[in-house]
C-alpha cells in the first residue's frame, strides 16, 4: 500500500508533514518499504534528509503496523454491516440496468459494495453494460457521480449520449448526467496505481463523496504486460491492485466495474499466452471454457485463474450462436452469464439484445428493452457443471421494442 494513501492516519506524518515527501524522495514509497526494510538502511537512504530523527522512523513503523494491522470484527457486526451497506445502495425507485430479467439475474451485483468483472469476446456488450448501469444511476441520482478509467481510449462521449436518448432523458437531464462523469485515461500501472491512490485519498478525505461507481475498461492492457512466466511481481502487482478497488468499494460503499479482454483458449496476445500459463496446442488439447452452459464457448477470462478469484463475481457476455439468430430476432442477441459469485446465484445464464440507432452500425448503444415472446422458464441440466449444485439455468426468449430501454 501506498504510503500516501494512508497519510492522515499515521500521527507522525500529520505533525511532521516534511517526513512523507523525504521518503519518497529516498524511493520508500509503500508501507512494506517502511516495515521490511532494516532500520539500519532506512537510516542511510535518509540520511541527506533535514531533521528526521531516529525515533521519528521508529515511531513511523510503528505507527503503520497500527494503521495496516486487519482489525477484529464479530460474526454478526459483519452481517449487520454488510446489511446496511447494501440496503443504503439499493436504487429502489429503479433498476440497475433497466432490464428486469437482467436486474433480478445480478441482483445486488450491479449496486453493492463489490468489484464486478466484465469479460467477454470483443462486440458481446461488455462496454454498454457498464456505461448503461452507470449512465441509469446518474439520470435518477442528481447527486451521484462516476469515474470512468479509461485504459484504451475507447470512450465515446457520443455513445454515453445515445445512451441517455434510448433512456428517454431530455436535453437538461442528459447534460446533467454527463456533467457528472469524469473520464481519466490511463494507460500505464504506474499512473494507474497513482490514480488509486488518489481516489481512495480523496474519498478518505471527503466522507460524503457522491461517487457511486467506479469503471475501468479495459483493466487488461494494464496488467497482462506485467505477467510473464520469469517473474512472480507483476501477479503480485495484480493483486495488490484488486485488492486495492474491494477495499475503496467497501470502505466507501461504491461499485467498481472492470472490463476484461477474453480472447480464444487457443490464441496468444502479443506473444504471450493468455490465462498466464502455456496453453497445449495439441490437437487433444481442450478448447471449450468448462464454466460456460455452451460447448461453442471457446474463450474465457484473461489474466488467469487468480484474477477470477480477487473480485466479488464474475459477469460472463457473449453473443449467441447461429442456431438462436435463426430465429428472426431484430437486432443481436446475447447472452449473459454469471460464472462465478460471492453475492448472489452463480448457475444462471440469460438471453437479451442489444441494439444500436444506427441500423447499420455494429457499435451498439445501449441494452435495449426486452420482453417475453410466450417462451416459459424452465429446467434443464448442465452437462459438465463446475458444481455438484449447478442443476438449473434460465431460459428467455427475448426481442427488441423500439430500440430503447423501460423500467
Amino acid at each position: 500500500m501506498r504510503i500516501r494513501t494512508i497519510q492522515r492516519n499515521v500521527p507522525r506524518l500529520v505533525s511532521k508533514p516534511h517526513i512523507l515527501p523525504a521518503l519518497e524522495s529516498a524511493g520508500i514509497k509503500t508501507t512494506h518499504d517502511v516495515l521490511f526494510t532494516p532500520l539500519g538502511e532506512l537510516l542511510n537512504r535518509l540520511s541527506g534528509a533535514e531533521d528526521i530523527l531516529t525515533t521519528d522512523i521508529i515511531e513511523l513503523q510503528d505507527e503503520i503496523a497500527a494503521v495496516c494491522a486487519v482489525p477484529g470484527i464479530r460474526g454478526d457486526e459483519l452481517l449487520e454491516n454488510e446489511v446496511l451497506a447494501a440496503e443504503a445502495m439499493k436504487p429502489y425507485s429503479f433498476s440497475a440496468l433497466g432490464v428486469k430479467s437482467v436486474d433480478d439475474l445480478l441482483g445486488e451485483t450491479l449496486y453493492g459494495p463489490y468489484v464486478v468483472e466484465i469479460s467477454g469476446q470483443t462486440g458481446s456488450g461488455k462496454s454498454a453494460i457498464a456505461m448503461q448501469v452507470a449512465l441509469r444511476r446518474l439520470a435518477y441520482d442528481p447527486d451521484a457521480s462516476t469515474l470512468w478509467v479509461d485504459c484504451s481510449s475507447d470512450f465515446s462521449v457520443e455513445r454515453a449520449k445515445r445512451i441517455c436518448q434510448n433512456l428517454e432523458l431530455d436535453e437538461a437531464t442528459t447534460t446533467s448526467v454527463l456533467s457528472r462523469v469524469q473520464i481519466i485515461l490511463s494507460f500505464e500501472i504506474d499512473e494507474f496505481q497513482n490514480t488509486l491512490d488518489s481516489i481512495e485519498a480523496s474519498l478518505t478525505e471527503n466522507s460524503q463523496a457522491s461517487l457511486r461507481y467506479i469503471v475501468v475498461d479495459p483493466i487488461t492492457p494494464l496488467l497482462s504486460g506485467q505477467i510473464t512466466g520469469s517473474s512472480s511481481q507483476g501477479h503480485a502487482t495484480m493483486v495488490n491492485i484488486m485488492r486495492q478497488l474491494a477495499r475503496i468499494a467497501q470502505d466507501h460503499n461504491l461499485t467498481v466495474m472492470v472490463r476484461v479482454f477474453s480472447p480464444p483458449l487457443s490464441t496468444e496476445w502479443d506473444g504471450l499466452p493468455f490465462d498466464g500459463q502455456v496453453l497445449n496446442k495439441t490437437a487433444n488439447s481442450p478448447t471449450r471454457n468448462p464454466l460456460s452452459s455452451f460447448p461453442k464457448t471457446t474463450a474465457k477470462p484473461a489474466l488467469g485463474p487468480t484474477f477470477t478469484f480477487l473480485s466479488h463475481a464474475t459477469i460472463w457476455l457473449s453473443t449467441a450462436d447461429t442456431t438462436l439468430e435463426r430465429r428472426g430476432r431484430q437486432g443481436e442477441t446475447h447472452i449473459v452469464e454469471v460464472f462465478r459469485s460471492r453475492v448472489g446465484v452463480r448457475t444462471f445464464l440469460l438471453y437479451f439484445c442489444i441494439g444500436s440507432n444506427v441500423r447499420t452500425s455494429r457499435r451498439t448503444a445501449g441494452v435495449c428493452s426486452l420482453y417475453r415472446t410466450g417462451w416459459s422458464f424452465y429446467p434443464t441440466p448442465i452437462d459438465n457443471a463446475p458444481h455438484d449444485n449447478s442443476t438449473m439455468y434460465l431460459f428467455m426468449t427475448v426481442k427488441v421494442s423500439q430500440f430503447k430501454t423501460t423500467q
